[in-house]
């Protein structure tokens, strides 16, 4: 069930991909690695910088992974990511940014001034928004696990 719907994402994610390569990907929690190694980037651009500002932006090619994609394989490994960290404002929160496509610094540049303009505390709006959306509270893990249980008994 869980490769099937996994089947399903990637089928949704190439009708997207398809229409449009103009979107971003933000994340506030990463352990990913690209520029520092060893370390997570998130936890040492949150450690050395205080300003607002971004990184040296990192471009990924899906075409070096290992193995292949359990479907439309050609498409998922010519796709091509950028990869920058990105603090909004002074003592703000340090966010990842993923990119389908390549970017150079400028464009860069323009999508943080439109986080910028609708940001509050470095972080922006829409996310707060679907951030609170999308939360489970303690009451409502607890029903969710009373359904599973009853489910199994």
């Amino acid at each position: 069930m869980v490769y099937l719907e996994g089947i399903e994402r990637m089928v949704s994610i190439w009708k997207l991909l398809k229409k449009t390569r103009d979107m971003v990907a933000v994340s506030e929690r990463s352990t990913m690695s690209d520029i520092f190694g060893d370390m997570s980037d998130l936890s040492v651009f949150n450690t050395l910088t205080a300003g607002p500002g971004y990184s040296v932006p990192v471009h990924r090619e899906l075409s070096g992974l290992k193995g292949k994609f359990p479907v439309l394989d050609a498409f998922f490994s010519g796709l091509e990511f950028t990869v920058f960290y990105a603090r909004l404002e002074e003592n703000g929160r340090v966010l990842k940014f993923e990119v389908p496509r390549r970017l150079g610094t400028g464009e860069i540049g323009e999508y943080l001034e439109g986080l910028r303009a609708s940001s509050a505390e470095g972080y922006p709006h829409i996310l707060r928004r679907v951030k609170e959306d999308v939360r489970i509270t303690a009451t409502e893990m607890d029903i969710i696990a009373g359904m599973v249980l009853e489910g199994l008994i």
